[in-house]
């Protein structure tokens, strides 16, 4: 997520939202490596949460919770408790459309996921942590994958491309999911 977000490119992005979302599965470049497949995710991703929060917009973090990465989390909690976020959303892995491949590599079961948010939240009370499960999630969202593609989900859908950040503006995108 955010690759190609550079500086250039965070600054025309801040000028239309008040809020960012980062992606950030791992604690260091291997283990974010396990999840991303990509060495420069992890020093690209907290680069972009201080190049944000210097342009004066909030970020939030999101960690797909996976069994690659569930003991990781609390190492992620430690690198986000000294970063000035909005909030820490832990999603849980859904098999869906391409995760249905992987499911028995990634899926936790729901008391593990339960259970490491009980865990993570009496480990930093001061972050906001929220969980969420798309499965229940009805409202709208997109994704910007390390290529600039932009993607969202619907239930009927699946995921699907609806813009490119290198041929289109985010905020002509967002307008498509409105």
């Amino acid at each position: 997520n955010g690759l190609k977000i550079n500086k250039k490119l965070a600054t025309n992005i801040a000028k239309y939202v008040s809020r960012v979302s980062l992606s950030l599965e791992g604690s260091d470049t291997i283990n974010s490596y396990k999840m991303r497949k990509h060495k420069n995710f992890f020093k690209h991703t907290l680069y972009l949460i201080d190049l944000f929060k210097e342009l004066k917009i909030d970020v939030n973090v999101k960690t797909l919770v996976t069994k690659q990465n569930i003991n990781d989390i609390i190492n992620i909690g430690k690198i986000l408790s000294k970063k000035r976020i909005k909030y820490w959303l832990l999603l849980k892995f859904l098999p869906l459309n391409k995760g249905l491949k992987i499911t028995s590599k990634y899926n936790l079961t729901q008391k593990e996921y339960e259970d490491l948010i009980n865990k993570t939240k009496e480990e930093f009370p001061n972050i906001d942590i929220k969980s969420k499960n798309y499965e229940l999630q009805e409202k709208k969202y997109c994704f910007i994958i390390s290529n600039g593609k932009v993607e969202t989900y619907l239930k009927d859908k699946g995921d699907f491309e609806i813009g490119d950040l290198e041929k289109e503006s985010l905020k002509d995108i967002i307008k498509k999911i409105k």
